[in-house]
């Protein structure tokens, strides 16, 4: 007699074995004995970090960190309704260590050891921190890893927690930037190492740092300019920009400036998003700057630079 099939999605608990090289991951089948998952099910090592955890990057370091420990968190993940790019997941946590009777297909086997995951209730215990605010799931590696936001929570049946969530990251990549362009060689090296900050800063997910290095690309482009006209090149941000205001409202015939208003009224977003980075200014009103607002940085720069023709068009 042929046994159903099991699968992950429906069980309460998980236990996981190493066959070798080969991870197995079983399942309780209708007489509750462990049953292997075939095709494996998409397990995903993870961590949470909740609002103001992520815009540290300090605390995102020690999250990525914690995908390699031992029994990390586990995200099951599976296609979700909404479609591309979202994906709906759900969490096991690791309670024990178990031998078990198992089975793999028709056949039974004994005494294996095995890594008893159980999965993430509105009734259990929340040992992985979650507390029903905003937050985030990040997955990966050490070296490359990514944020998914928490867009929607729900239960289902059993309780289990159902995670809808969205992909925290830019809708197309950096394009290639030269700074050639750039008459001072000091601010022209200022320029290219800024802008290798900011690309690191994007992959790492360390958004305060990149709104800070966004500002200061744009800040050496500028006063690298003004420095062409004659006029005073001071390294303050929001003088440059004044007297970027007053030049482009000046008749274009005697200026020729190379930005618009679009690229003066976007660095001024930039300025003011970094200003929202320090502390006084987050004490004031009384939040963080959310990751997906620090993010536009990126668009926002790689349009000034792509309209004063130091950025590729095409991505």
């Amino acid at each position: 007699m042929s046994l159903p099939p099991v699968n992950a999605e429906d069980a309460l608990k998980l236990h996981l074995a190493w066959h070798g090289s080969t991870l197995q991951v079983l399942a309780p089948d209708f007489q509750n004995i462990p049953t292997l998952v075939v095709p494996a099910p998409d397990l995903r090592r993870t961590a949470f970090l909740d609002y103001f955890a992520v815009t540290d990057d300090s605390q995102i370091r020690s999250a990525a960190s914690r995908l390699d420990n031992p029994q990390p968190l586990l995200m099951l993940v599976r296609p979700n309704l909404d479609g591309p790019p979202f994906r709906t997941g759900t969490l096991f946590c690791y309670v024990r260590e178990e031998n078990v009777s198992w089975r793999a297909g028709s056949i039974s086997n004994h005494s294996l050891r095995t890594e008893v995951y159980e999965a993430s209730t509105s009734r259990g215990s929340s040992n992985w921190l979650y507390n029903g605010k905003p937050g985030y799931f990040l997955t990966g590696t050490w070296q490359k890893h990514e944020l998914w936001r928490v867009a929607r929570l729900e239960t289902d049946a059993a309780y289990r927690y159902l995670f809808t969530l969205a992909p925290l990251r830019l809708a197309h990549g950096l394009p290639e930037v030269q700074f050639s362009a750039l008459t001072s060689p000091t601010l022209r090296a200022e320029a290219e190492r800024h802008w290798s900050e900011f690309q690191n800063q994007l992959v790492a997910h360390q958004y305060y740092a990149l709104v800070t290095s966004a500002k200061n690309v744009a800040e050496t482009v500028l006063a690298d300019y003004l420095s062409q006209t004659g006029l005073s090149s001071r390294r303050d941000f929001d003088e440059m920009l004044g007297k970027l205001r007053d030049m482009l409202n000046a008749p274009k015939t005697e200026t020729g400036v190379p930005f618009d208003f679009m690229d003066y009224h976007l660095m001024q977003k930039i300025r003011l998003l970094h200003g929202r980075t320090h502390s006084g200014q987050v004490a004031r009103m009384g939040r963080a700057t959310r990751p997906e607002l620090a993010l536009t940085v990126a668009e926002d720069l790689v349009e000034v630079l792509t309209s004063l023709g130091l950025a590729s068009e095409t991505r």
